[in-house]
């Protein structure tokens, strides 16, 4: 979330919540604005811990926090950690400026120079009358050679950003300005694309089950790594892929025989 703090007010200029789970690099994860799935409590606490730490830091300008929901059995709406607090500018201000028309780079210069919040008209949070999605525009078409899977170090070279009323929408705007355009489904006659999702014991109970993924148009082929655990989760896959690191499977249709490299 960004926020921004004259000393005395902290106001908070937006609360973005990650689509992918905590581990992958914020500059790489997809988020929406405003939050979709957190409780009110828990975007409570987020504001009252960001104002806190802006005012026993002394910031006067722009403050970025990163949080971390953790869901368990002892709290229904989950507890929150803070992952790492930047006093500066960040990567997401121009995002949230725009999904909420509010110029906080501006207002947090003219902070630095003097301004109070409450001089510059910033007395409450501004409210987004839509949603807006951040997407990660992602190198891994050029370079071949990387395994795409994502983690804590920043792979993304650009982002884009959706916006519409409806949060399906948005995302789906925001895919396809990323360049990840989901397949078309085969008509009659046609055979289905592969779909290589990432599944494991991890992801929530909804996303491993059976009917969420059975049911659709396309062949599923996990990575080796994912598949081992499937007959677990009453799946059966039609095929495993490999990973870019494992080498890809060509066919080169003048011989019509398979090649790795």
């Amino acid at each position: 979330m960004d926020a921004v703090c004259d000393g005395r007010t902290c106001i908070v200029g937006g609360i973005m919540e990650h689509i992918e789970q905590a581990g992958i690099h914020s500059g790489d994860s997809a988020c929406v604005l405003p939050p979709r799935s957190l409780p009110e409590r828990v975007i409570e606490e987020i504001r009252e811990s960001t104002r806190k730490i802006a005012l026993t830091l002394g910031v006067r300008g722009l403050m970025n926090v990163q949080f971390a929901v953790q869901h368990c059995s002892g709290e229904s709406d989950g507890l929150v950690y803070v992952l790492e607090v930047n006093p500066r500018a960040s990567r997401t201000v121009p995002f949230v400026s725009k999904a909420t028309g509010t110029p906080l780079a501006r207002i947090a210069a003219l902070v630095m120079v003097g301004k109070t919040l409450e001089e510059l008209a910033l007395t409450a949070e501004p409210v987004s009358k839509y949603y807006s999605v951040k997407e990660a525009v992602l190198p891994f078409v050029k370079f071949r050679d990387v395994d795409p899977l994502l983690g804590p170090e920043m792979r993304s070279t650009g982002e884009v950003m959706g916006i519409s009323d409806n949060y399906a929408v948005s995302y789906a705007k925001a895919q396809a300005a990323a360049g990840n355009a989901l397949p078309a489904p085969p008509r009659e006659g046609e055979i289905a694309g592969p779909s290589s999702p990432s599944i494991t014991a991890t992801n929530p109970p909804w996303c491993r089950s059976p009917r969420s993924w059975t049911g659709s148009d396309f062949r599923l082929s996990p990575q080796k790594a994912h598949a081992e655990i499937w007959p677990n989760m009453a799946f059966k896959p039609n095929r495993c892929s490999r990973s870019m690191r494992e080498g890809r499977i060509l066919w080169t249709a003048s011989r019509a025989r398979k090649s790795t490299w």
